[in-house]
């Protein structure tokens, strides 16, 4: 008998439907869905304090997407002093976009000591914003420009990398306003409109389930598993929907361009290692060694403890196939996408497999190991 699981809410929608609901007058109950793992608390609780305007001190966790999408929409609201902590290593992530706007426009940016600070309100302007980067400060910026009384624009002046996270933004922000934010291709430019305002749908909005989440019992059914993975729209909008392409692949000598999916990475490398016949490459995959841990890295050196043949490059990954793993203890690096991509290569271990850390899983996942022990009841 098939074992069923339900993936969780969609965390990247999770995170944009929170600030478009706080944005409209409300907050978190209003939507149907919704994650609850430790990032999407925090961009609730940071959203709460900017609407309220009150203890201007926003604890970002480790959540990537809460400090950079939440900086500019308290920059464009209020011209008062905020700060942001983080923890892990979420401050040693690049800050250097919006470092650069908030100079230019006059404005205090200070990051130092493991948190930022910021006074001033942004003005409504032409914003050249690097792609290559990340595309969160771009997702960022969309949100707070949409509250600025007047027109902006955000240049995108390197090619974009993870361009589905920002049609996501732009998405949201439509069924939140009514108003689409149109692109021009030659230089990406994106047109904004300030004094937009941001309606609660009706019926309330739902969350779709979550494609990179979906990914590990994915891969995990390419296995053998025989699982059925419920929650999940065919229609999409998540870029992580390529999962269900690649894994539809002849499975002999791929090489899979990750610059639009980051997210996937150390679960495709469990899958080319253990399923994918010949040697495979994972290429354009660079930004995630600024991740929760070096992700190329640390999902490299952990696969070859338990018998993988991955080798490291500074942008990628070349891995030859293995049919199977051995046991052993490793880390998760502190990294939930680690952590659950090492569970699931554990399914091919001639041996126990100890991971280190794996509360960690939390940040994106809470009920990652109650479901996996649906698979491996003794895990």
């Amino acid at each position: 008998m098939s074992i069923k699981i339900t993936v969780p809410p969609s965390k990247s929608i999770s995170h944009r439907a929170v600030i478009c609901e706080y944005l409209a007058g409300h907050d978190e109950t209003n939507i149907i869905n919704l994650g609850s793992s430790d990032d999407i608390t925090a961009t609730i609780n940071g959203m709460k304090k900017i609407m309220n305007d009150t203890d201007r001190t926003i604890d970002c966790g480790e959540s990537g997407s809460t400090l950079r999408f939440l900086i500019p929409i308290a920059a464009c609201l209020s011209k008062k002093k905020w700060k942001f902590i983080g923890h892990g290593r979420l401050m040693e992530r690049p800050m250097d976009v919006y470092q650069e706007i908030f100079k230019r426009q006059k404005c205090l940016f200070k990051q130092k000591h493991g948190q930022i600070v910021i006074k001033g309100k942004l003005k409504p302007d032409r914003f050249e914003v690097r792609g290559d980067i990340s595309s969160q400060f771009i997702t960022g910026l969309l949100f707070g420009l949409s509250l600025l009384d007047n027109y902006s624009s955000i240049v995108v002046v390197t090619p974009l990398e993870s361009k589905p996270y920002v049609d996501l933004t732009t998405w949201l922000i439509s069924i939140y306003t009514g108003f689409f934010i149109p692109a021009k291709a030659e230089v990406l430019t994106l047109n904004i409109n300030g004094n937009q305002k941001y309606v609660s749908p009706h019926p309330p909005f739902v969350v779709e389930g979550d494609y990179s989440q979906a990914a590990f019992w994915l891969v995990a059914k390419k296995m053998g598993v025989d699982l059925v993975v419920e929650g999940l729209s065919e229609k999409s909008q998540q870029g992580d929907r390529k999962i269900v392409d690649i894994l539809a692949l002849p499975p002999s000598n791929l090489t899979i361009d990750t610059k639009d999916i980051p997210d996937l990475v150390p679960i495709l490398a469990v899958y080319l290692s253990l399923c994918v016949n010949g040697t495979s490459k994972i290429i354009n995959a660079a930004r995630v060694r600024i991740k929760e841990s070096d992700r190329l890295l640390a999902i490299s050196q952990e696969l070859n403890k338990l018998g993988a043949k991955i080798t490291l490059l500074p942008d990628g990954l070349v891995i030859e196939h293995v049919d199977h793993l051995i046991g052993g203890t490793v880390d998760s690096w502190n990294d939930h996408r680690i952590a659950m991509s090492l569970a699931i290569a554990s399914l091919k271990a001639n041996g126990k497999v100890i991971i280190t850390k794996p509360e960690c899983v939390n940040k994106s996942y809470p009920d990652f190991w109650k479901e996996f022990a649906k698979i491996k009841p003794n895990e």
